[in-house]
């Protein structure tokens, strides 16, 4: 009952919560290369406001490059990044889907705040998950993707209470679909995952075996 009381206050303070992060700027710079030298390592990075730099004012200090100056000391890589504030799964499909076909190796996902934050059904969030892991599979042939988990979102000054307590437990819990299908050494719901082509994105978000191995993030 206390729950569903609740839900009025909560769908406003969420939706005031996206409004404002919205509003905040994206990292400037580049937003695919090559870098480094050996052999061809095609990347790509797609995601919300954590893959696009928001908090940093140069992409060379975000995720993308960060990543991609970690991995030219190995490889020369090809990278695009395609990311976006208030980004859902749902949304980062869409955008994908839009894109010419190409090919990439590896794709890295920084996905879960807005899901969360948009108060989107586990069923559904796991639904919309599947449906993207399996177009980076077919559209661009991605062979492996790393996925980052939820982070604590009770911990987030930003977020009002009660919103910020009733996502800091949905996040707690994982990602349906994400950490709750791939559980990270330990069992830590708020771990990254890993997927190869060994499963479909359908097969992952059912959690069938050989579909995932987990990877811990959390530490």
């Amino acid at each position: 009952m206390k729950a569903l009381l609740q839900t009025p206050v909560l769908l406003a303070q969420a939706a005031g919560v996206a409004w404002r992060a919205s509003r905040l700027p994206e990292a400037a710079g580049k937003r695919r290369g090559r870098a480094g030298e050996g052999a061809v390592l095609r990347l790509l990075i797609a995601g919300d406001s954590s893959a696009a730099g928001v908090g940093v004012t140069r992409q060379a200090d975000a995720l993308s490059g960060q990543l991609v100056a970690a991995l030219a000391d190995d490889f020369a890589v090809d990278w695009r990044l395609e990311a976006a504030s208030g980004a859902t799964a749902a949304r980062t499909r869409a955008r994908l889907a839009g894109l010419a076909p190409a090919r990439f190796d590896v794709a890295v996902l920084a996905l879960g705040v807005n899901d969360t934050t948009r108060l989107v059904a586990p069923a559904r969030w796991t639904a919309q998950y599947a449906a993207l892991a399996d177009l980076l599979a077919a559209r661009f042939g991605v062979g492996r993707i790393y996925a980052t988990g939820v982070p604590p979102l009770d911990r987030f000054p930003a977020l009002p209470q009660p919103l910020a307590g009733v996502l800091g437990a949905r996040a707690g819990r994982g990602a349906p679909g994400l950490a709750g299908r791939a559980r990270a050494p330990g069992g830590g719901g708020r771990g990254g995952a890993v997927m190869t082509r060994a499963g479909s994105g359908s097969a992952w978000a059912r959690g069938e075996p050989g579909a995932t191995t987990a990877t811990d993030q959390s530490r």
